[in-house]
């Protein structure tokens, strides 16, 4: 893998060869991140000081796009050593607070014109998705969580950077396919069925008018599952945002609950949001699952890349 950084104003400078190095994706959050390093020279420090990006390119693939956070600068038996660390675009939102205030009859375009591309980020994949008569921005909030809330009320989706550093706001679709199995080498498998916490019903009641609308984890419930949760939003909220707000619950309290790890001794053997077809497993578990996390690194001639399957999805 070869590294590069780049200045504000555009200029690129590859590193030398990269003596070890981390790479972990995601869904969104917690957000993508990296670290690398490499041997320093000293005319490297004014270089280093004007540094804002970071990118990896991997068999002519980009694997990694992002912000430059830190770097550490180290002299001691080893010799000079560098150190980078930093995160994905994402971070460009996330750092940055938002305005508060209410928004009426507010679309997909007014939270990118406000809260999306004065950050930087321009390289953005749109999605099909309805207006909101209503949407609140409080005090505090970073413009990834303005975004982030904005397609979960108004599509029901979560954004998502991909390696190269595109914004992907239905950022569970795509993604390649990949098989495991057979033929294909897994150093370790880990499987995990954690049931507390998940929620098997939502009941989502108004405020003042008491009007209820109740929306089931059935696929929990069924395996005698028994965890009911009680939501209040305001009068004016409509039957499907009542009901989309107890899907979110319920989705929110599924997530990381049914999870398989495994490690593939081989570098990139799949990306956060590629989905994994397993044909054999040393477990039992087959079938196809989407990648949630991926965390590749190579270093002292050890390499591989774990991957975190979201077998709950389909549980």
């Amino acid at each position: 893998m070869t590294g590069y950084i780049m200045d504000k104003t555009g200029t690129i400078r590859e590193l030398p060869v990269l003596l070890g190095w981390e790479i972990e994706h995601g869904m969104g959050q917690p957000c993508d991140a990296f670290t690398a390093e490499c041997l320093y020279e000293p005319e490297m420090l004014p270089v280093l000081k004007q540094a804002v990006r970071f990118r990896a390119v991997h068999e002519g693939q980009v694997v990694f796009y992002g912000v430059v956070d830190a770097y550490t600068v180290t002299a001691d038996v080893r010799g000079m050593r560098l150190k980078l660390e930093g995160r994905s675009l994402a971070a460009l939102l996330m750092d940055n607070e938002a305005e508060s205030g209410e928004y009426y009859n507010v679309g997909l375009e007014d939270i990118l014109r406000r809260h999306v591309t004065p950050w930087g980020i321009t390289n953005l994949e749109k999605a099909e998705v309805p207006k909101l008569a209503r949407f609140s921005v409080s005090s505090g909030q970073s413009q990834w969580s303005v975004l982030r809330e904005f397609l979960r009320f108004s599509g029901g989706l979560e954004p998502r950077f991909t390696p190269a550093g595109t914004l992907l706001l239905d950022g569970g679709r795509g993604g390649d396919t990949r098989s495991i199995g057979g033929a294909t080498a897994v150093s370790d498998v880990k499987f995990r069925d954690d049931r507390y916490g998940v929620v098997s019903r939502v009941l989502v009641k108004k405020t003042r008018s008491g009007a209820v609308s109740t929306v089931d984890n059935e696929p929990f419930l069924a395996r005698g599952g028994s965890a009911r949760r009680v939501v209040q939003v305001p009068r004016y909220t409509d039957y499907d945002a009542m009901r989309y707000t107890g899907e979110y619950q319920i989705a929110q309290s599924k997530a990381d609950s049914v999870v398989c790890t495994l490690t593939v001794p081989s570098l990139f053997a799949a990306f956060a949001g590629d989905t994994v077809f397993l044909h054999t497993s040393p477990i039992g578990l087959t079938g196809r699952y989407r990648v949630s996390r991926s965390r590749c690194w190579a270093e002292a001639g050890r390499y591989g890349t774990e991957l975190t399957l979201a077998v709950w999805e389909a549980w």
